[in-house]
């Protein structure tokens, strides 16, 4: 049985789209490489080697 409705006249497409989990978190990970590169873009790391460096830092005796 399917429970499905279609969307209502006033809903666009868009609107759909922005209620769909898998489409926000993709939304979301632009939004953050977008920010990690407007931040750290003149540093030319990638947001892996980031990481790695972070993790070195806390890492005692390393």
């Amino acid at each position: 049985m399917n429970t499905l409705k279609p969307p209502a006249a006033s809903e666009s497409s868009l609107d759909m789209l922005y209620q769909r989990p898998g489409f926000l978190l993709r939304r979301a990970h632009q939004l953050s490489v977008a920010l990690f590169d407007l931040h750290c873009g003149a540093l030319n790391l990638t947001p892996p080697q980031y990481g790695v460096l972070t993790v070195l830092s806390h890492a005692q005796g390393i």
